[in-house]
């Protein structure tokens, strides 16, 4: 059974087998991580996350 456990960002939504689990895997690469500016854009999407209660995983 899949459940939808979160929107955010303009993402589509993250569905799980497990939607009690404060854990979210935020993958990065390529050109997301060329810069600097980039790494801030990250950073500010993981501290998102984290304020929402979940515990990010990169």
């Amino acid at each position: 059974m899949d459940s939808v456990v979160h929107r955010g960002f303009g993402e589509q939504a993250i569905v799980t087998a497990f939607p009690k689990s404060p854990f979210v895997v935020m993958k990065f690469g390529g050109t997301s991580v060329a810069t600097a500016d980039n790494w801030h854009v990250i950073a500010g999407l993981v501290r998102a996350r984290v304020e929402e209660g979940l515990r990010p995983v990169v």
